[in-house]
């Protein structure tokens, strides 16, 4: 005994139940070909095509649910070097916000659709060079770039938890056949100094690291896929989530918010990044006065040029280390307050509050004052410092260029096993 039901959307798509499985056939039943997937061999007892995804019931094995078909119904027999299939909506809903202890991998649960857009590719060769998926706004600006050569990994965050509650990220695939890629339909990622684990994590899916970016805007993006030589664009649409009553305006607020907070975030990494190479290289060179953290003590009242060349050096030393005063704000304290903000605005559908405005601009005038303080330790100690080590024939103090500067925090202690 079979079932048979027919697409609504594709003319000549049909997909049967059997005592063996679901069948499905692009040629109006001509050839049939097996659409198992994980479901297992089982008897299925009726079939119901619902928007996107096929509803099997099976008998004794309960209901499985086959999400987007949308390139299933795209396939057809052709010689094109490779495929870009148009993506179904995708729907800006919020992964996961838990803010308790997650379900522990051996509790029974059920299993949700991957959140974001589901981009699937076909290629007909293993890719000669690199695969890249854009996506790009309305507009063309570029809102997000993935290479299959790409530094795999995600940034540095203090594990608290066991290290089986982490899954990489899967990069784009080179090789022949089918695959499928997924944009979690979050914007860059901010460059901030530090981030977190969310507790939000679910097992065989991975644990978020915090800030993520924010969240495109609903509305029209194009999908660009580039392999060996050619380009293949496709259409997507992003939905929001129904449940949600905040409007566009109120949507727009929050992103443009997140991306002022990306550009301070910027310029304080790259600032620390800078006081953090100084220091590394005065420990270097002063090994006797080794800085436990990144900030170090200027407590010598006296003159460098009072001094013997020695000491005249160690004191030019401890004035480029010079601490802020306490509560003055740094760059650590500064990048924390603006995360902090960020996270929060990510985790909701609505427009920024004042509040949230308010302290965004604090952290701004805070940075302001930090960046002040560090120019003129660049414009003064730093000089006079380096000149003194030239007159000591020994190698001056130097800033690396953006891209060289080491902005990872210092370890706060050994990963948890």
């Amino acid at each position: 005994m079979s079932v048979v039901r027919a697409d609504p959307v594709k003319p000549g798509f049909l997909y049967a139940g059997t005592d063996a499985g679901v069948f499905v056939s692009i040629d109006d039943g001509a050839h049939w070909s097996p659409l198992g997937r994980n479901l297992p061999t089982a008897w299925v007892t009726d079939l119901l095509v619902h928007g996107d995804d096929v509803v099997a019931a099976t008998q004794g094995r309960a209901i499985w649910l086959l999400d987007d078909v949308t390139a299933l119904r795209q396939a057809a027999p052709d010689t094109e070097d490779a495929h870009l299939f148009t993506p179904a909506a995708a729907w800006r809903v919020h992964s996961d916000n838990n803010v308790d202890t997650p379900l522990p991998p051996e509790t029974p649960q059920g299993e949700n659709p991957p959140a974001g857009a589901i981009i699937d590719y076909w290629l007909g060769n293993r890719a000669s060079g690199p695969v890249t998926l854009d996506i790009r706004d309305g507009k063309g600006a570029l809102v997000r770039h993935f290479a299959s050569n790409a530094k795999p990994g995600e940034p540095h965050a203090e594990r608290y938890f066991a290290a089986a509650w982490l899954k990489p990220p899967r990069p784009l695939e080179t090789t022949a056949g089918f695959h499928r890629f997924i944009w979690n339909l979050h914007a860059e990622r901010p460059p901030a100094i530090s981030y977190s684990y969310s507790i939000a994590a679910v097992w065989g899916r991975g644990t978020p690291i915090k800030p993520e970016g924010p969240y495109v805007l609903p509305g029209n993006y194009t999908v660009v896929l580039s392999a060996n030589g050619h380009t293949y664009t496709a259409p997507l649409h992003v939905a929001e989530d129904p449940r949600i009553k905040a409007t566009q305006a109120d949507l727009k607020a929050s992103f443009d918010l997140s991306q002022r907070i990306a550009q301070l975030l910027a310029q304080t990494r790259e600032f620390y990044g800078e006081r953090k190479s100084v220091l590394k290289q005065l420990d270097a060179l002063f090994p006797d006065e080794k800085s436990s953290g990144t900030e170090g003590d200027d407590t010598d009242t006296q003159a460098p040029e009072q001094k013997k060349p020695a000491d005249a050096l160690h004191a030019l030393g401890r004035q480029v280390r010079q601490k802020p005063a306490a509560g003055a704000p740094t760059f650590e304290s500064v990048d924390t307050i603006l995360t902090e903000v960020e996270t929060d605005l990510e985790a909701v559908d609505a427009a920024p509050t004042p509040a949230q405005r308010q302290v965004v601009d604090d952290a701004a005038s805070k940075l302001a004052d930090v960046q002040r303080r560090w120019a003129n330790i660049k414009a003064g100690p730093l000089p006079a410092l380096n000149a003194a080590l030239a007159r000591s024939a020994r190698k001056p103090i130097v800033i690396p260029p953006p891209a060289a500067l080491d902005t990872e925090p210092p370890d706060s202690g050994e990963d948890l096993p």
